[in-house]
């Protein structure tokens, strides 16, 4: 089903791109807003499960809201700052799905590896899609040339990529299928990841990635990890988080509707990025076994 919607979209940004220009945001909105914020609201489950009960729950809410705060702060004082907060914890999280832990890795290289991986992916729509990206960002006030984007995209992804190999090299067990999966799995992934990016608009082509891609199969281990095998396990494990972030984005779509419509979607990914740092965080938990 993945491969089918991601060649069928892929296409379809071909033959219609005039069309997937007219919709590629609402289907981003649609996507995070559905089964992104979805794998994100069970953040309290995923935490109450490494803990082995209800403890330490409230501290749990106020550190991750103190942590969304902060984020939503640095963005309101340094923008640049906060855009390159939220590259940095999304490259991160985006490594840590890809790129599992092994006893074989030390804490260092494991980081370096999933922040690389990630940092190297995140780079090829800057590179392919420049100026495109140039103009969404004008509102923040820190936009270059086209050309000036590229070369810095293309400059940090060679040296990602320095980073990645190095680290494998002094992290990764010296042989057997862990170092197969460790070390060959996620450069095929990450070149598949890429060609997407590569070829199709950069907020189409992200919104593929990031819910058929990301967020399905976290949904995925999710279901396992907390056993959630039915639809009343997962209403009630949605209910606390979910609703209440789902209400918080409308109420910011429809405020900045009529308020502010430019910094509409500058404001979902202050937002997001705001999510993201905890989310990050949390999900440390999960994938630390692999």
């Amino acid at each position: 089903m993945r491969y089918f919607l991601t060649i069928s979209s892929v296409i379809l940004s071909w033959t219609l791109p005039g069309f997937v220009e007219n919709i590629q945001l609402y289907l981003f909105l649609w996507v995070v807003g559905t089964i992104g914020m979805a794998h994100g609201s069970l953040d309290h489950l995923v935490h109450r499960a490494s803990e082995k009960g209800n403890r330490g729950m409230l501290r749990f809410y106020a550190g991750y809201l103190l942590a969304c705060g902060v984020v939503a702060m640095v963005w309101w004082l340094q923008p640049l700052m906060g855009l390159g907060l939220f590259i940095a914890s999304s490259a991160y999280h985006f490594g840590q799905a890809e790129i599992p832990g092994l006893p074989g890795n030390t804490s260092l290289s494991l980081w370096v590896r999933r922040s690389s991986w990630g940092i190297a992916l995140l780079m090829i729509p800057l590179i392919a899609h420049s100026q495109a990206i140039q103009r969404s960002l004008l509102e923040w006030q820190f936009a270059t040339s086209g050309q000036a984007l590229q070369q810095s995209g293309l400059a940090i992804l060679i040296f990602a990529a320095g980073c990645y190999g190095l680290a494998s090299l002094g992290g990764l067990p010296p042989k057997g299928n862990a170092f197969q999966r460790a070390s060959l799995l996620p450069v095929a992934s990450w070149i598949g990841y890429a060609f997407l990016l590569w070829v199709t608009p950069p907020l189409w082509g992200f919104t593929l990635y990031f819910g058929i891609w990301h967020a399905w199969p976290a949904l995925e281990k999710l279901a396992t990890a907390l056993q959630l095998n039915q639809k009343k396990d997962w209403l009630k494990a949605l209910l606390p988080n979910y609703f209440p972030s789902l209400l918080a984005t409308l109420c910011w779509i429809w405020l900045a509707s009529w308020w502010a419509p430019e910094y509409m979607v500058a404001g979902l990914l202050v937002l997001l990025s705001a999510l993201t740092v905890p989310h990050t965080f949390v999900f440390e938990r999960l994938y630390r076994k692999g």
